[in-house]
């Protein structure tokens, strides 16, 4: 339920806030409003007056006061803004507030009043909340929560986030500061209170259709916690809010995080930061103070999600709870900041929810069909039934409804002739036995298979990870089999069924970490939680099959390069050169390489060998080699191989051309004649030996001499700013000049006339603080 401007507070009482004679007129301007306190007393309307206590905050356009209520002493907060505000800040917390307080949220503030005093500002009465996460975590012992208290805040917050979505809104300002926990004598303080709605915007139209992204969005947030998409000024979604949420959840939990000393004109430092620790060594040390393997499956879901991707909240509340199940944490363990007494405060019951969906669904069947037999009864047609098969399903509406259509899709009946023709193009022909074997048994006997059987089939394995655990046992098949199936059927459905050696391959990648047999449903669905790569497979498997879905995930590959294009999904105009494309030219990949950063050389030989290496320090045009031991090269032979560097000697990476003594080309560890690889001047021949010591021993062509069919070049990360160097190989570090310095004549001329030379100093590099 979204609400709108012209729902709540485009008209506030004007006469709301009376002044008692005698005391102090409020000026007009915002200085004279934010300092010093309210007039004392204030009287509203219903004649309860209200006395000013002191200025809790305030920033560019109005400022929050604690106020108490003179009848009977309770205490609330009064935010205020001038009412020549361009930007009208109360109408958003208003709409806000109004809009969970219908929810029933028991996170965010009760309103009390509102109104305004005529020509000077509005203001909003609402209930008054205790200490913010921020102050809560800094006065910390290393400044961060116990694991127990991380968890339990992180949940609340959490569900601060769904229920501000359920109501429409993006907050798109999540921060330890905007999060608050209830006052002591409200009995409060385990209820966490989410807090300032100034940047809130409305993700849905008035019809509940979700709005379309802005191509640019100015940056709204705190650098420190706003998500990839907000850095790169793209449209915010509810995603970003989940992001942001993450970070919080990480800084909570580690105390900090990796980017703490960068600030809000650092957004592209944080942005290449964000991007870096998810994967890999950096992965690993952002959450090594974290529970590893919960966060990595939160981080990796969230990166899954789209612009309109409603999230899965329940997924990540079950990692949370999983989390703290797993470290030993009791559900009523003491807060931080509340040693003293058992924690008390709102838990997320996920059996509680499920069987509320599942109530709702089902009385939402129950309406629909009452509609029905009414429309029916209308129409004359007094024979109308049912078509629910009087199951009680779990699945949400709009799945059920599809399920059902695929079922009647196929015909008046469905035998295994019709079921193998039905799922020829999204199961692979041993898995369509299996699955059909299964269905077989759900039909308790019948010859045919029934609707009830295939809806029963996709509450299990379109459902949670126990569900999806519970399929995997049903199937009877060992879990090979299974992944194996899925993997082949992943492939069909993605229209790539000739890449059958990725297969084993993929198979066993996914088997690596899965459990020892007997398999049991608690260890399945603890491996499907947290293996990152099976159960986006599943989905796509079983989503195509019951619900009839033909979207892929895997991006388009046009034959003209030899990474996958993929890379061009993660990284803008990441390949620099290709010879398909621009042309079998050295000096157009000389041009694109030639001090642009780190980067990947791939070379396709005519013999159908493909190999490379990479340049951490890229490509400089010049007699020396560059890079250290972190460069690499490999070979994709069935499996890439990596051949690190050996330390021997840092003939790394080299690039030259035009020389009369120097080899001219681009060449990976060696010189003279030896050379890992070596591409000559003249495009399209190359040179590899097999006993070159910079690199571990390895043969990449297999012949000394290859002809190139194609030869790509990948720059990795952002895109450095073009260097100068000089004929030795050395970087030319230019300082900016002013015009005077470029005309020394006019600079005496000025010098001798007494003229100051004031623009000296300013020329200087800017001394950097390492702080």
């Amino acid at each position: 339920m979204a609400f709108h401007e012209t729902m709540v507070c485009e008209n506030p009482r004007d006469d709301v806030v009376l002044f008692e004679k005698g005391c102090d007129e409020y000026r007009g301007h915002l200085d004279h409003l934010l300092i010093a306190q309210l007039p004392l007393p204030l009287r509203l309307i219903q004649g309860t007056n209200l006395q000013t206590l002191k200025l809790l905050g305030k920033g560019g356009f109005g400022a929050v006061y604690e106020v108490r209520r003179q009848s009977d002493g309770e205490v609330f907060a009064m935010k205020c803004e001038l009412v020549d505000v361009r930007k009208r800040v109360l109408i958003m917390d208003c709409n806000v507030l109004r809009g969970a307080q219908c929810l029933g949220s028991q996170h965010f503030c009760e309103i009390v009043d509102r109104g305004k005093q005529p020509e000077r500002f509005r203001f909003l009465i609402m209930k008054l909340v205790g200490r913010n996460l921020w102050d809560l975590r800094v006065e910390r012992r290393q400044q961060r929560f116990t694991l127990n208290t991380a968890l339990k805040a992180s949940e609340q917050c959490l569900e601060c986030i769904e229920h501000l979505h359920k109501i429409g809104f993006l907050h798109r300002d999540i921060k330890p500061g905007n999060f608050a926990i209830g006052r002591p004598e409200n009995n409060e303080h385990h209820t966490i209170f989410m807090l300032d709605f100034g940047l809130c915007r409305q993700f849905s139209t008035a019809d509940k259709d979700l709005r379309l992204p802005r191509e640019m969005a100015p940056f709204r947030g705190t650098t420190r916690y706003a998500s990839i998409t907000a850095l790169r000024q793209m449209e915010q979604s509810r995603k970003d809010d989940v992001e942001s949420w993450f970070y919080v959840t990480v800084e909570w939990t580690a105390g900090a995080l990796p980017w703490k000393k960068l600030r809000g004109p650092d957004k592209d430092e944080v942005l290449r930061w964000k991007e870096e620790v998810r994967e890999g060594d950096a992965l690993d040390d952002f959450l090594k103070e974290c529970p590893k393997r919960e966060f990595s499956t939160i981080l990796a879901y969230i990166d899954t999600l789209e612009y309109e991707s409603i999230p899965d909240y329940d997924h990540i509340y079950y990692c949370i709870q999983h989390a703290a199940k797993a470290n030993g944490i009791a559900k009523d363990e003491p807060l931080d900041w509340d040693p003293d007494h058992r924690y008390h405060g709102p838990t997320i019951d996920l059996k509680a929810r499920r069987k509320n969906e599942e109530e709702t669904n089902n009385k939402n069947k129950s309406d629909d069909i009452d509609h029905q037999q009414t429309a029916a009864v209308a129409m004359g047609n007094s024979n109308f039934k049912s078509n629910t098969d009087q199951h009680h399903t779990t699945l949400d509406r709009d799945v059920y409804d599809a399920v059902k259509k695929q079922y009647n899709s196929i015909g008046s009946r469905m035998d295994e002739c019709s079921f193998e023709k039905f799922s020829t193009n999204c199961l692979e022909a041993k898995f369509q036995q299996i699955i059909y074997k299964y269905l077989s048994s759900l039909c308790k006997g019948q010859k045919n298979l029934t609707s009830l059987s295939f809806v029963r089939f996709a509450e299990l394995v379109l459902g949670d990870y126990d569900e999806q655990a519970k399929a995997i046992i049903h199937f009877g098949q060992p879990l090979r089999t299974i992944v194996e199936g899925i993997v082949s059927s992943f492939l069909i459905c993605e229209e790539r069924p000739n890449h059958v050696e990725s297969i084993p391959l993929l198979t066993d990648y996914i088997m690596e970490s899965a459990p020892v047999e007997p398999y049991q449903q608690e260890a399945l669905s603890r491996w499907l939680m947290h293996s990152a790569v099976f159960p986006v497979l599943w989905k796509q498997v079983f989503e195509t099959l019951l619900l009839g879905h033909s979207k892929k995930i895997l991006p388009p590959i046009d034959g003209r390069t030899v990474l996958t294009s993929a890379a061009q999904f993660q990284y803008k105009k990441l390949c620099k050169f290709c010879s398909r494309i621009h042309g079998e030219s050295f000096t157009k990949m000389l041009n694109a390489v030639n001090g642009t950063g780190a980067c990947v050389i791939v070379i396709e030989t005519t013999s159908g060998r493909v190999f490379g290496g990479f340049a951490n320090e890229g490509f400089v045009c010049g007699p020396s080699f560059r890079g250290d031991v972190t460069c690499f090269l490999f070979e994709d032979r069935t499996k890439i191989a990596i051949h690190n560097a050996t330390g021997f000697n840092e003939n790394f990476a080299y690039l030259n051309y035009m020389q009369q003594t120097l080899p001219n080309g681009l060449g990976f560890g060696g010189s003279n004649e030896h050379w890992s690889f070596f591409l000559h001047e003249e495009f399209g021949k190359g040179n590899s030996s097999a006993n070159i010591s910079t690199f571990e021993k390895c043969w990449l062509a297999g012949q000394s001499e290859f002809t190139v069919k194609n030869v790509e070049a990948w720059r990795i990360g952002k895109a450095r700013k073009r260097r100068r160097y000089d004929s030795e190989g050395n970087e030319i570090i230019e300082k900016e000049i002013s015009a005077l310095d470029r005309d020394p004549q006019s600079a005496a001329i000025l010098e001798l006339s007494g003229k100051p030379m004031h623009s000296d100093g300013f020329r200087e590099p800017p001394v950097i603080d390492d702080d």
